[in-house]
């Protein structure tokens, strides 16, 4: 079975057995790393393969982990960015919705449906 990642690339489903010691010291290592043990085994079967791949690719690999380590700090500031303002947004819609009932307007909650309608068809996703 094949799913689609958020990133746009699949992921494989595998499905296989471990020794109660094994999974006992992934899951250790996993709760150090603060990833679920799936993530743990996703990234130590990646750098593993990647180790693989040839000696004369190894200034590539430390390359690649070198921007990946560095763009991790980036990646949650922005997620956090982000969520702040979904959450200011969200606010901001109920205080609107909140000041128009209180001004005595009819129909508030259609009038907000039609303008998240509006704004929704006006915004412009980046293309991918």
């Amino acid at each position: 079975m094949v799913k689609r990642r958020e990133s746009g690339g699949k992921m494989a489903r595998v499905h296989f057995s471990l020794e109660e010691g094994t999974y006992l010291s992934l899951k250790r290592a996993a709760d150090l790393n603060r990833e679920t043990v799936s993530a743990l085994m996703r990234r130590v079967l990646k750098e593993g393969l990647e180790a693989q791949q040839g000696e004369g690719d190894e200034l590539t690999l430390m390359i690649r982990r070198t921007v990946r380590d560095e763009l991790r700090p980036t990646e949650a500031v922005l997620t956090k960015a982000a969520v702040q303002a979904a959450i200011a947004a969200g606010t901001g819609m109920y205080l609107g919705v909140q000041a128009a009932a209180d001004l005595g307007v009819a129909g508030v909650v259609e009038l907000h449906r039609r303008a998240s309608a509006l704004a929704s068809g006006r915004a412009k996703l980046p293309e991918q």
